[in-house]
């Protein structure tokens, strides 16, 4: 019996939803099917924006390769058993473009990690109506798939712990990492951060830090020999269908992790994690700590981690998820 067909279209040969919701599964499918990868390129939410020339006119050559790029990869739709979307194709035209992909296959699987239904829920709610399979990242992506469709699958974004593990921590740096569109949630709590700042990213920020810029080694590299990671994030819609996958990085390279705080939260009601002040204890520190926010100038500002992997967070292999990807989405 032949190995069934999967075309993965995919936003973007190193975007974070495309590296680890599809590409580090790869390997493990082939033993099982004949996956194809057709990323967006240029990759998808690349603008004018991210290059210091060009301006619209720029954007203009962009969007229309794009458009020519998600077009030539539909067309590859009728040689495979099933076509897996990762997010929308195309912000503009949806759903257009994934309708036109959902015919030229037998099936297809839908896969969401944010709350793109906030930009366009009628387009989204579209998309999930007409897909054999629906895979959100979290409950909240599910609780707007599940009022279209009963075909809804919750399969949580995975780290790979072979390849994020602990290293020698410096003490001191506080690190972020995430895309240059998430930068603001940093910018708004950078002036309360006093120990030294590192950032990731494919963006340089506006303010002072260490930059690295990211790739796929440094990022690594970077997350293990750093003190403390930060997630900080506002209380909105859009940020509760996060999935924390910054959290996920930092955990089993035994990167302490502080968890999201409201970045738009005043410093007079901000929660102790952050603002050190009252020295009382969050709800989330362990019991007899005393909160402080990173980079407070505190010798107990950063706090401690498992000094081996066996002591961190346990090891969990790829195979355990996606498992709709391996059943070709049928339905039912």
């Amino acid at each position: 019996m032949s190995k069934p067909k999967i075309l993965f279209l995919t936003s973007g040969r190193d975007v974070p939803s495309t590296r680890f919701r599809v590409n580090q599964y790869l390997p493990l499918l082939r033993n099982v099917a004949r996956p194809g990868v057709s990323p967006c390129r240029p990759p998808k939410d690349l603008s004018h924006l991210d290059f210091r020339f060009g301006g619209r006119p720029l954007g203009v050559l962009l969007t229309w390769g794009k458009l020519f790029s998600r077009l030539s990869a539909i067309a590859r739709g009728p040689l495979h058993d099933l076509v897996y979307i990762e997010r929308e194709l195309l912000v503009s035209w949806a759903p257009k473009l994934e309708k036109l992909a959902m015919k030229m296959a037998p099936r297809s699987i839908f896969d969401f990690d944010d709350a793109i239904h906030l930009r366009h829920p009628e387009a989204i709610a579209e998309i999930c109506r007409r897909a054999t399979r629906v895979i959100v990242g979290n409950e909240t992506l599910a609780a707007f798939a599940r009022k279209h469709t009963d075909r809804v699958s919750v399969v949580p974004t995975s780290i790979d712990t072979d390849r994020y593990t602990p290293g020698a921590r410096d003490g001191k740096t506080v690190v972020w990492t995430g895309s240059a569109e998430n930068l603001k949630y940093l910018a708004a709590i950078r002036p309360r951060i006093r120990q030294p700042l590192r950032v990731i990213c494919n963006r340089k920020p506006d303010f002072d830090c260490e930059f690295v810029p990211w790739n796929p080694a440094s990022e690594v590299e970077a997350l293990r020999t750093a003190a403390v990671g930060i997630m900080p994030l506002p209380d909105d819609e859009w940020t509760r269908g996060k999935c924390g996958f910054k959290l996920l990085q930092y955990m089993p390279a035994a990167c302490p992790a502080w968890p999201p705080r409201s970045a738009s939260t005043p410093r007079s009601s901000a929660t102790p994690a952050w603002s050190g002040r009252t020295g009382k204890r969050p709800s989330s520190a362990p019991s007899g700590s005393t909160a402080r926010p990173p980079g407070s100038g505190s010798r107990n500002a950063i706090p401690s981690a498992p000094s081996s992997r066996a002591g961190g967070t346990p090891s969990r292999p790829l195979s355990r998820y996606n498992p709709y990807i391996f059943r070709l989405g049928r339905r039912g």
